[in-house]
């Protein structure tokens, strides 16, 4: 398949194997957005996704990720097949300095915010309820994991 080299200002959507972006050159892509993937595959290839994503990215292009995340260690969140990643797993796979802050600390109470939240369980389990193969099987709200951004500007 040939592909037309994108116009100035377009957005690009490629739909693959994270862990073989072949069709990207490296250092070419100014943003990449990951919402809720990387979560989704094994997490001994998490270093390896990560890193495919970063050689894409042009130098202080920017790599913005959603993930679940976890109080402690790593852990599989069966119903959605997700796995949730503790800060040090993320730092680690995102290249992030022991320096850089974060939040982390806050997370009992960014936690409990987001389970005691009406409008989010009003909002969103409702959605959830034809299928136990979620983040909320059957639409019942009862957080277990954290949903974490992470934004990694290569040097």
């Amino acid at each position: 398949m040939r592909r037309r080299p994108p116009a100035k200002g377009s957005v690009t959507i490629h739909r693959g194997d994270l862990g073989r972006l072949d069709l990207i050159p490296d250092q070419s892509v100014d943003v990449v957005v990951s919402v809720s993937a990387l979560e989704h595959n094994d997490p001994k290839n998490l270093l390896d996704l990560v890193g495919e994503l970063l050689r894409v990215l042009k130098s202080g292009g920017r790599l913005l990720a959603t993930l679940s995340a976890a109080r402690g260690d790593d852990w599989l969140h069966v119903p959605s097949n997700g796995w949730c990643y503790s800060e040090a797993t993320l730092r680690k796979a995102f290249q992030i300095s022991p320096l850089t802050p974060s939040n982390w600390e806050l997370f009992e109470f960014l936690f409990g915010e987001l389970a005691g939240c009406e409008e989010l369980r009003r909002g969103l389990s409702w959605r959830y309820r034809l299928s136990g193969r979620n983040g909320m099987p059957w639409g019942r709200w009862n957080p277990t994991y954290l949903p974490v951004g992470v934004l990694k500007v290569k040097k």
